[in-house]
């Protein structure tokens, strides 16, 4: 029915010569004929991956690798499967390395991703340079062994085959990996039974062919196929969604047993962006709360941001490196100054790049689901704008550098940055000529004009939360009351988060004359880390020196306002029409609407 088709076989090389007498005869056997197959590899004992460690893990899949060489098996190239699908997803990054280090895998297949059943909504993904391919079952398992035994008799194997689950999802996906679960001696041949009826009754009733190929060839068409019928992945570099692997029983089942699995110790806030707009001293005033446990703050890379639902690279640290990023033990929330025991302790993470990153909201939908609490801090875009220009040149960004904020804000295509790049060289008396260096900045100087700009039109990215997210789960925050209210701001996040110790923050702020900026009575703050630092002056906790910055101010012009007239129409609009979240004492919807944003809002007519 298939021309050139041929079982692969995985094999754990510990169990040879193993068992019954019977058995011994019967790998022999197999073994003698091993040429008419072509084989995988397992682990060497056929143990789990999430129980070894990785010195163990690596020496497993070497020593199946030198059984394979002694017994000259016909190794199927790039290809291997792990015992139980532990490992493979949830994400165990070990177990990768150690496949691409010792077999140069390149291809793994899975029933568990996203989910077992539908069977023909199961997907793949990439990771580590390994592609990982949607795997299906014929409803026969290792320890269905006769006719008789099977659940259901005779009738429901037969109902399978003939126009039920196994033929649905051969007519749903037109790339296949059957994983049979045969066992090696003395059964019906269910497997056989179920499939070959299958593929019978598909020839019979549909206009389908069937082929095979090696497992390099049918990934390629699995790819091919849903490149034609799905969105393009580029932008997760094909990163699987990662779940909780709590909550699902198969997937809690291949979760290393050193690793978390309790749901509390995962957020259920974020403080979402969008950058420049206070978001590092929200997350400092919240971390002060007894009940408010924040992400570890770090002091390189990233610094107190996470940046796990909107950055690949750190992304595929998967989910264990995640939960690491929280404080979980009793004694260290005593160190924190955090209250523990009979009082609900609220974790909360701040990545102020979550916010316009599309990447982000299936991601945080998937680990922490939709009751997650989302918090946006909104701020004039043109401020915003000017804060991040005056931020990259603090950081000598080269477009920052050669060009003026006015500058920055007409570059607003190829086109225009690279006339912009001519004229700038024009006028410092160089070769207005294009070339390497100038094509460079002015790609830059665009990338530059982007960064000021996208994030500030706040809607289409509200839009993109709206979709996953419930919009009284969202709270939306006045960015200027960091600076002239921040303990009504601190109130509403209070009351928001429904925390169970209410904390009056307007006997902590005190308004710093020299930083011109609220800062922290009392303390110490330990939870807050190197983001309040101690100001012996004014005998207060303030930001960090590099924040608050003094800039020149900005002098706007009717053009500048121009850029972002619509978009905050868009916003005003979307504030009114969706029921984000309002504090018990509000009468309106226009409470939650920032008064820079009702400046943005021309009267009809005028």
């Amino acid at each position: 029915m298939i021309p050139g088709f041929t079982f692969s076989l995985g094999f754990s090389g510990g169990h040879y010569g193993h068992g019954s007498a019977i058995g011994r005869r019967g790998d022999a056997e197999l073994l003698s004929h091993a040429r008419y197959f072509k084989w995988f590899c397992h682990t060497w004992s056929h143990s789990q991956p999430h129980l070894l460690s990785e010195s163990d893990l690596l020496d497993q899949l070497m020593k199946n690798k030198k059984f394979a060489t002694v017994h000259n098996l016909p190794i199927q190239e790039g290809y291997a499967v792990a015992p139980h699908h532990s490992g493979v997803y949830p994400v165990l990054p070990s177990l990768f390395k150690a496949w691409k280090e010792v077999w140069r895998i390149n291809v793994t297949t899975t029933e568990g991703y996203p989910r077992l059943f539908p069977a023909w909504n199961r997907r793949g993904f990439a990771y580590d340079g390994i592609q990982v391919i949607p795997r299906q079952t014929c409803g026969v398992y290792t320890q269905t062994l006769r006719l008789k035994d099977y659940s259901g008799g005779p009738h429901r194997l037969q109902e399978m085959a003939l126009g039920g689950e196994v033929f649905q999802t051969l007519l749903y996906t037109p790339v296949s990996f059957f994983m049979t679960h045969f066992g090696n001696y003395g059964q019906d041949r269910l497997a056989t039974y179920v499939l070959s009826g299958a593929f019978r009754f598909l020839l019979a009733w549909t206009h389908l062919q069937l082929r095979t190929g090696s497992p390099e060839f049918l990934t390629q068409q699995h790819l091919a196929f849903h490149r034609r019928t799905e969105a393009p992945t580029s932008a997760s570099a094909g990163l699987p969604l990662m779940s909780n692997p709590c909550a699902d029983r198969r997937h809690a089942e291949i979760w290393p047993p050193s690793n978390p699995c309790d749901p509390d110790l995962l957020p259920s806030a974020i403080i979402g962006g969008p950058q420049k707009t206070g978001t590092t001293a929200l997350l400092t005033f919240m971390a002060a709360h007894p009940n408010l446990v924040a992400n570890r703050i770090r002091s390189q890379g990233t610094f107190e941001e996470p940046q796990f639902f909107s950055n690949n690279h750190i992304y595929a640290k998967g989910v264990a490196w995640y939960f690491d990023q929280f404080p979980r033990t009793p004694e260290e929330l005593a160190r924190l100054n955090k209250s523990f025991g009979e009082r609900q302790l609220i974790r909360f993470e701040k990545s102020a790049t979550y916010f316009d990153s599309f990447l982000a909201p299936d991601r945080v939908l998937a680990l922490l689901s939709s009751r997650a609490k989302l918090i946006f801090l909104l701020k004039d875009p043109l401020q915003r704008a000017y804060s991040w220009y005056q931020h990259q040149r603090s950081h000598r960004e080269e477009a920052a550098l050669h060009f003026t904020f006015a500058e920055v804000l007409r570059a607003s295509g190829p086109e225009q940055a690279a006339s912009l790049v001519r004229q700038q060289r024009l006028a410092s008396g160089g070769d207005a000529g294009t070339n390497n260096s100038s094509s460079a900045l002015a790609a830059r100087l665009l990338a530059l004009n982007r960064r000021c700009l996208q994030p500030g039109t706040y809607a289409p990215f509200i839009d993109q939360w709206l979709l996953r997210f419930p919009p009284h789960q969202i709270l939306l925050l006045d960015a200027d009351q960091l600076v002239s209210a921040p303990a009504v701001l601190m109130d509403r996040v209070q009351e928001f988060l429904n925390v169970e110790s209410y904390v009056n923050y307007s006997t902590l702020f005190q308004f710093n004359e020299r930083k011109r900026f609220f800062c922290l009575s009392g303390g110490p703050y330990p939870a807050a880390g190197r983001l309040l630092h101690w100001d012996q002056e004014s005998g207060l906790w303030c930001l960090s020196r590099n924040k608050g910055r003094s800039y020149p101010p900005l002098m706007p012009t009717e053009d500048d306002k121009r850029i972002f007239q619509r978009p905050m129409q868009d916003l005003y609009q979307l504030i009114l029409q969706r029921q984000f979240w309002r504090p018990r004492n509000s009468t309106s919807v226009l409470d939650i609407i920032p008064p820079w944003l009702q400046r943005w809002i021309r009267p009809v007519g005028s």
